[in-house]
């Protein structure tokens, strides 16, 4: 339904509810979108064709057919056989199981595109005693290492956020994204602000030291995620608390309420036809 033409509009108020006729739609011959167009349907499959009625310079010259797998297992098995040359819009945690349960997948098979569906961020409370400051919050920006965080957690395939802009939307603005994790020019903003090293290696200012406490149910972030992200910080001389709260209505409550110190862990899932190629990031 994402992919249909805003002017069926009213079409689309009806598919909300009866999302089976979204076939019928796309079929008809007003629909005009992208380069394809659907020629036939099955119940498993889908026979996409060149769409002669758009303006794309280059159309396609041959039919692609479409197969819906209804597991894991049965697009595993067609992989293994050839029996499909492209598996489109994996989510992370299914191609984390492809993997696991076919050690030969890399050998035929290789990731054309990232990211995933999947976000993975560090929430920061900004009513939080410490990070109500800016130079605090800008001092984390430049403490962590998120290259690390990514080969632990996405293999090294993900795509590390870096301010509003992806590394595609860069591009196409002719702007490169440098990497974030400066920890002289964090450890400099501490400095200039007034948190200074104490004895023990943690910095304080006006008596305060500087802890930050990390939100997150046990089980949700590996533990060397976690140990970089303390070494990094204890580095600066920043000690992490980490506390765990219960699971269950972890997010409705701790983390879209801010019931948490100062810092929380979050990630979701998105539909496959809802990847963000632009986005904040805190993290």
């Amino acid at each position: 339904i994402s992919l249909l033409p805003s002017q069926h509009a009213k079409e689309i108020e009806i598919l909300a509810t009866q999302p089976n006729q979204a076939i019928d739609l796309i079929k008809a011959a007003s629909f005009t979108y992208g380069p394809y167009r659907v020629a036939a349907t099955t119940p498993q499959s889908w026979q996409l064709v060149s769409n002669e009625k758009t303006n794309w310079d280059q159309k396609p010259d041959q039919p692609i057919d479409l197969h819906f797998y209804a597991k894991l297992d049965g697009l595993a098995e067609a992989m293994k056989t050839n029996a499909v040359d492209q598996s489109d819009e994996l989510d992370w945690s299914s191609y984390e199981a492809l993997k696991r349960n076919w050690q030969g997948l890399s050998s035929k098979y290789q990731i054309s595109a990232t990211p995933s569906n999947q976000l993975q961020v560090l929430l920061l409370n900004l009513h939080s005693p410490l990070l109500v400051n800016p130079q605090l919050r800008q001092a984390l920006y430049f403490a962590i290492n998120r290259d690390e965080l990514n080969k632990i957690s996405y293999q090294d395939l993900a795509e590390i956020g870096v301010g509003i802009l992806s590394d595609s939307f860069a591009d196409r603005l002719d702007l490169k994204r440098e990497s974030p994790f400066k920890p002289k020019l964090a450890a400099q903003i501490l400095d200039q602000s007034g948190w200074l090293k104490t004895t023990d290696g943690i910095r304080s200012s006006d008596g305060q030291r500087l802890a930050v406490t990390l939100t997150c149910p046990a089980g949700r972030l590996n533990e060397k995620w976690v140990a970089i992200v303390r070494s990094d910080l204890n580095s600066l001389g920043i000690r992490l608390d980490v506390e765990h709260p219960d699971e269950r209505d972890y997010m409705k409550k701790v983390v879209s309420e801010r019931r948490f110190k100062d810092l929380a862990c979050a990630s979701w899932e998105l539909p496959p036809l809802s990847i963000p190629n632009n986005i904040f990031h805190s993290l």
